[in-house]
């Protein structure tokens, strides 16, 4: 199952605050695929780096992570915030519109 990564406004790039995929349809989760990956950022390009949500290697690797520029809102329902400032249980809503 696909799963999205969330990212919240940091002073210089945005934070990763974990990822979502409950609450995510098969169908959705394609609708996703087909408007991000066009927006892909390829890491060999390290021009605008700051704008995409930073993971950890081991994240990237094992989960086949295609980092996108984050241009788009999605509402999520939460347990908690971790002690790390990551999302327990996040459940997926919806899309929600730019706050921009």
């Amino acid at each position: 199952m696909a799963s999205l990564v969330l990212g919240a406004p940091g002073e210089d790039a945005p934070l990763y605050i974990g990822r979502v995929s409950s609450g995510l349809t098969a169908k959705e989760a394609e609708q996703w695929h087909q408007r991000l990956f066009p927006q892909r950022y390829e890491e060999e390009n390290k021009a605008g780096s700051a704008g995409v949500i930073p993971v950890n290697k081991v994240f990237r690797e094992k989960k086949g992570y295609t980092p996108v520029y984050p241009n788009h809102f999605v509402r999520v329902r939460y347990l908690e915030w971790t002690p790390d400032l990551q999302l327990r249980h996040p459940s997926y809503l919806g899309e929600a519109e730019s706050s921009r």
